[in-house]
């Protein structure tokens, strides 16, 4: 009795795992299909709902183009499509090609430090003199910020050292941008230090740095701080703005998109972006932004 109850309960297990099985084929088979036929491989600019526009340098909309014909390839060419059917032939209307954003990391080098361990010490040598004896392993690839070390973990542990003495330490982030020591002690909580190791700016969060200028976040707005810690534009902008380049940068204020040079004056107006779209620079000058149907 109890053999035939368990063979029962055998069964009845694997045709309840077979369902599912089959269930989830079916699933992967449809989205499958429907991912192909989006090129999504291709297409996170994509956007079924919004309109292009091609903006001049001089802040004019010289032609629109529906989202669903646009995409980006692999090799960072966008293809602007007006119709189905260029589309279709993939007979794109124009190819732009966007500039991206980077932080500007200049004022440092990387060096690769020879290391020992020395009476229970993690020694690390450069032209063989001992930079640092720490308890702690650090990764023999150091970088180099004026007379000072930064040595990291590989858990993201981070001391900055200098006469073999750790001056500043910091378990989230420590990096250089523009001139500055940029580290983050604590959720909540950026400092931007100067050479002499003096605070110059105190902030909530840090999303980089470009065009000589930090993109900071204080009380929940985004705002931007040259190298000596000036304020340029105060933070009154929503989070995700951009960053600077050229001189110019989009922000997002409400639900509009502004873009501003670095006296906070206002050269074009248009719609936010969103998690599959950002307003961009073009390397000829132009920008490619979200703009209401007609």
């Amino acid at each position: 009795m109890k053999k035939s109850c368990l063979k029962e309960c055998l069964i009845t297990f694997l045709i309840f795992i077979f369902i599912i099985i089959t269930f989830l084929v079916i699933i992967f088979v449809l989205f499958g299909k429907a991912f192909e036929n989006d090129n999504s491989l291709f297409n996170y600019h994509r956007l079924p709902d919004e309109e292009f526009a091609l903006v001049s340098s001089d802040y004019n909309i010289e032609d629109r183009f529906f989202g669903k014909r646009s995409f980006i390839e692999s090799d960072n060419i966008i293809k602007l499509y007006k119709t189905k059917k260029d589309y279709e032939n993939d007979k794109p209307t124009a190819r732009v090609s966007p500039i991206r954003s980077k932080d500007e990391t200049s004022n440092f080098k990387t060096i690769k430090c020879e290391y020992k361990f020395e009476k229970g010490l993690h020694c690390y040598y450069l032209n063989g003199k001992c930079i640092l004896k720490s308890q702690v392993e650090f990764s023999k690839a150091v970088t180099l910020w004026e007379d000072y070390y930064i040595f990291s973990t590989n858990d993201f542990n981070y001391s900055l050292v200098k006469d073999g003495k750790v001056l500043l330490q910091s378990n989230i982030m420590m990096f250089v941008r523009g001139l500055n020591l940029v580290v983050k002690e604590k959720e909540g909580s950026v400092k931007i230090y100067n050479k002499d190791l003096k605070v110059i700016y105190s902030c909530e969060d840090f999303y980089g740095f470009s065009d000589g200028v930090y993109c900071v976040v204080k009380n929940e707005k985004m705002g931007y701080v040259d190298e000596n810690g000036n304020e340029v534009i105060k933070p009154q902008y929503n989070y995700f703005s951009g960053k600077f380049c050229n001189g110019k940068c989009f922000v997002n204020k409400g639900r509009k998109c502004y873009l501003i040079d670095k006296n906070n004056n206002i050269l074009f107006k248009c719609e936010p972006g969103n998690d599959r779209f950002s307003p961009l620079f073009l390397d000829d000058g132009r920008y490619l932004v979200i703009v209401k149907k007609r």
